[in-house]
């Protein structure tokens, strides 16, 4: 799967999009997708899953710099758009979890569900994919970022392009936050506490690394 990923990536590394009719997630709009104005519309939907009490549950429970990021960079997403604007940009699934994706009797990833398909970096999809998959990975964060980042480097190589990968890991831990501190606070809440103050420490030096 994280072969499959990373060549669908590198397949559309830097490419200017066509004249086909697409209507393209922008990227901040996708970062602010699972907002506390989210959960309160879902609680008046009467189709509540937890995301409203999730941010409740984050703003107690995250250190007060991780809160005071978020709450920032939902105000003022600019310095958002600025890091994403000065990264590669390439064809994003938007909703890579493992629900969505299979692997075919010949080794081919097969993906579903392109309601969110992106032109951005592919930090913002690696984010989501590592948050929303957190539990069901066989392997550390980290080690799932190496190895996708081994297949994308393969995979561009004969291009010579370059993946940036530094930057790419500083936003990374600032959109997995944004996507899914919520769900990480709910864990937090029932005593599975280590994936919050994760992705909390690599929000917050992330946006260091940026310049925030």
């Amino acid at each position: 799967m994280l072969r499959g990923l990373a060549e669908l990536h590198a397949a559309f590394w830097e490419t200017p999009p066509g004249e086909e009719e697409v209507a393209w997630c922008d990227g901040v709009d996708f970062l602010n997708l699972l907002t506390p104005a989210t959960g309160v519309m879902l609680v008046e939907e009467g189709r509540d899953f937890g995301l409203l009490r999730g941010w409740k549950a984050f703003e107690r429970l995250a250190p007060p710099e991780a809160v005071s990021l978020v709450e920032r960079l939902r105000a003022d997403p600019a310095m958002l758009r600025t890091a994403m604007a000065s990264l590669p940009r390439t064809l994003l699934h938007g909703d890579a979890k493992l629900a969505n994706m299979g692997i075919d009797g010949q080794g081919r990833l097969w993906l579903i569900d392109w309601a969110m398909v992106a032109r951005e970096p592919v930090a913002i999809e690696l984010a989501w994919f590592l948050t929303v998959n957190s539990s069901r990975l066989p392997w550390t964060a980290d080690l799932v970022l190496e190895r996708y980042r081994a297949h994308l480097e393969r995979a561009l190589e004969l291009a010579g392009k370059s993946v940036r990968w530094q930057e790419q890991l500083a936003l990374i831990g600032v959109s997995g936050l944004l996507l899914y501190g919520w769900g990480k606070a709910l864990d937090a809440e029932v005593g599975s506490s280590d994936e919050l103050r994760r992705w909390c420490e690599q929000a917050v030096t992330g946006s260091h690394s940026l310049g925030w």
